[in-house]
């Protein structure tokens, strides 16, 4: 049995939200501005498309009559044997091309194909799969059929081989690699072998070292439903039966795995890009599925007698809350388009169970035939703008329809921004600081002139960052547009941002980007990360034409912060009477505040902090220690110790064993004191000898000891880290 393989799409881990204080809201004032334009009267405000506030959440929506959906499909005769194309999730004009020769990449949205100097054939061997990292645009890993795993991390100018048999990978035949989305530092790899080899190849430490789980199984792809890596969707067959593929469900890579079918060929599952609560699953013998995230309801939603689907995807539609759902049938119909809420809207999670599936064609130009090879697909650019089709060893473009005043591409000069908010938080907690003692001094001169040295010195560590989005519009037909606006409220911006003629069909805005002022209702159906912004122009004759620009914030540090920095602190007492202290505590930490808690009685006690909001998990296993700041307000040599409690979705939670900071030598001074000392534990110290314990699923940090008499604890800047040498750098300044 010879599987096709799966198309996926990546999503970036998602910031958590973070207050934002007076100071930085101040800051944010002072030290960005906004490019505007002078609009005269009559202007803007009655040129621009209206927006609706009356979704859920009160969330703003696009209201305006876009172009309905088209495609034009025309081949690319000077492409030769292109067996795949794999665009970038981020970056619309950038895509790589598999052929039969090496890897070629375009810049150009599919016009122009170059061919990589160090991806030949004979360096990489056959090309199954390129899988791009979402952290840093330039770096992707290349899956060959022959030769194992390939990584670059300068776009293909260079590439290393990371894995193969002799290195520990289950077997040379790479079918796919993912990078594990529950790795919130990106260093865990998963490689699939399908038929080649039983198991899944895993890497902690991004290539450096390989394991096999799962022998047992044939593993074809392991796809992430949620961003933090919740809902894995396995495709795999047993040795026993491999000619009876199946699909499975797991809440995470350690957990059992649950079947929901079998005899099914996988040819592509996909999320939509609005956040429905269920997945999609082509198939090349049963339809298409609509599975509900958590495995309850499965329903066929493929259109009546068609069984075999050669893939499936999904893109933003006209606007940033609209989207696209495309599968690709090559024998008849092409490129289908699907309602798969089977006639519910966009932003409703419950779908009409008894409606019949909706769908529509755009196949304009595109190959159908009744002989197709195996491995046919269609994909879609970063923005949904340009789609391509592998068809018979030809490869095909396909240009979105956009009006009489198409927007025919959309960059932006920092598509993937990087955002450290711990430094962030302590940049703030620092300007906060000066701003409570602005009145220490008598001369006014002095308190301004501190400052503004604090601000600049503070200045490379905020989020408030320049970017530049360009449109290029297409009114070669006609007159200019008269109108031209980009929609940056998920930013914390104008929904109604000008966009300024730069020539030559070109529109430009700078703005401000701060990671902390972007929007994060619980409510809210888009996804996070990576975010699309709505550019919409407006021709004379009122008629709208739209493009997306889509861009991502992935956030830095040493480590990974188990509790925000800027907000975290303990949630729940699990013994002992404890009182929260929260932010009214007078200890401060490079100038912020720091939440403790009060045991307030003598005896043991113990107290938890949970990760995020109590519903995320972290996977620990490519993290080698933890790190924390810890004082309490007075000199005490009453051991406290520290467990992990993990948190499976099904069966019972388990908690490592107590271990004690003083007697483990783990505080430097041996005893707390009013100081705040830096504590580095092990991650192998706290999990050693916990029966059933689970790293890869963490929720829970918790923190124990046994008081002769009241006492406070401030605990900070909780870290862990994926070396100890790491966790060393991060000293006290």
């Amino acid at each position: 049995m010879n599987a096709m393989p799966c198309t996926f799409s990546t999503l970036a881990i998602p910031l958590r939200r973070r207050p934002v204080t007076f100071a930085g809201r101040l800051l944010f004032g002072l030290a960005c501005t906004l490019t505007a334009a002078r609009v005269p009267a009559g202007g803007i405000e009655d040129k621009v498309p209206p927006f609706d506030n009356s979704s859920r959440g009160g969330l703003l929506k696009h209201a305006g009559t876009y172009p309905a959906f088209a495609v034009a499909w025309q081949c690319m005769d000077a492409v030769k044997d292109a067996n795949a194309v794999f665009p970038h999730p981020i970056i619309p004009g950038r895509a790589l091309l598999a052929t039969a020769s090496g890897l070629q990449i375009t810049e150009d949205q599919g016009q122009n194909w170059q061919s990589l100097p160090e991806g030949g054939g004979q360096r990489l061997g056959p090309v199954n799969e390129v899988t791009f990292n979402p952290r840093q645009p330039d770096t992707f890993y290349v899956a060959s059929r022959t030769r194992g795993v390939w990584v670059t991390t300068d776009n293909g100018g260079t590439f290393k081989q990371i894995g193969a048999q002799s290195t520990g990978l289950a077997g040379d035949n790479a079918l796919a690699v993912e990078i594990y989305a529950n790795d919130q530092v990106g260093r865990t790899l998963l490689v699939s072998h399908g038929d080649a080899a039983p198991g899944l190849s895993r890497s902690l430490d991004a290539g450096k070292t390989w394991s096999v789980l799962f022998p047992e199984y044939h593993v074809y792809r392991i796809f992430s439903a949620g961003a933090a890596g919740q809902d894995l969707f396995i495709t795999a067959a047993t040795v026993a039966e491999p000619d009876s593929p199946r699909l499975f469900i797991a809440p995470s890579l350690t957990e059992p795995w649950q079947e929901m079918g079998r005899d099914l060929i996988c040819t592509g599952i996909t999320a939509p890009r609005l956040r429905g609560g269920w997945v999609l699953v082509a198939t090349a013998n049963r339809g298409i599925l609509r599975i509900t995230r958590n495995g309850g309801v499965v329903r066929n939603i493929a259109p009546a007698g068609i069984t075999e689907w050669a893939g499936i995807g999904a893109t933003w539609g006209a606007t940033a809350d609209t989207q696209v759902i495309y599968a690709f049938e090559p024998t008849k119909l092409g490129m289908v388009i699907l309602d798969p809420a089977g006639g519910a809207t966009s932003e409703t999670k419950e779908m009409k169970p008894n409606a019949a599936p909706a769908y529509s064609t755009a196949s304009n130009g595109l190959l159908t035939c009744a002989v197709v090879r195996e491995g046919a697909h269609i994909r879609a650019n970063a923005n949904g703008s340009v789609f391509y089709a592998c068809i018979n060893s030809l490869l095909y473009r396909g240009e979105r329809a956009g009006g009489s005043t198409p927007v025919r591409s959309v960059t932006l000069s920092t598509p993937v921004s990087r955002f450290n908010a711990a430094a962030a938080a302590e940049a703030i907690g620092q300007i906060n600081n000066h701003l409570r003692n602005f009145n220490a001094t008598s001369d006014i001169r002095v308190s301004v002139a501190d400052l503004r040295k604090t601000m600049a010195g503070q200045d490379a560590s905020l989020a408030n960052r320049r970017e530049t989005m360009t449109a290029v519009i297409d009114h070669a037909a006609g007159k200019p547009p008269r109108q031209v606006t980009v929609d940056l409220s998920r930013l914390g911006l104008s929904a109604r941002t000008p966009m300024l003629p730069a020539g030559g069909g070109a529109y430009t805005a700078t703005f401000a980007v701060d990671p902390q002022r972007a929007q994060r209702n619980g409510e809210d159906w888009r996804q996070f990360w990576p975010i699309g912004l709505t550019i919409t122009a407006v021709a004379e004759s009122g008629e709208l034409s739209s493009g997306i620009g889509a861009m991502t914030v992935v956030e830095t540090s040493s480590g990974y912060p188990f509790v925000s920095r800027a907000g975290g602190g303990p949630r729940t007492a699990e013994v002992g009477k404890i009182q929260f202290l929260d932010y009214e505590s007078p200890i401060t930490r490079k100038g912020r505040k720091i939440p403790g808690f009060r045991v307030t009685q003598s005896g043991p006690w113990r107290v938890q902090y949970f990760r995020d909001w109590g519903e995320e998990t972290l996977d620990l296993s490519s993290f080698e220690v933890i790190s924390f700041r810890i004082r309490t307000r007075k000199e005490s040599t009453e051991d406290i110790s520290l467990q992990l409690r993990d948190s499976p979705v099904f069966g019972r939670a388990t908690m490592t064993k107590p271990l004690p900071l003083i007697k483990g030598g783990f505080v430097p001074e041996g005893k707390f004191t009013g100081n705040f000392q830096h504590i580095i534990v092990p991650i192998s110290r706290l999990i050693a000898n916990a029966e059933n314990f689970q790293p890869a699923i963490v929720r829970t940090i918790l923190v124990s000891g046994e008081t002769s008499a009241p006492a406070e604890y401030y605990i900070d800047n909780i870290i862990f880290h994926a070396s100890a040498e790491a966790a060393a750098d991060d000293e006290e300044e």
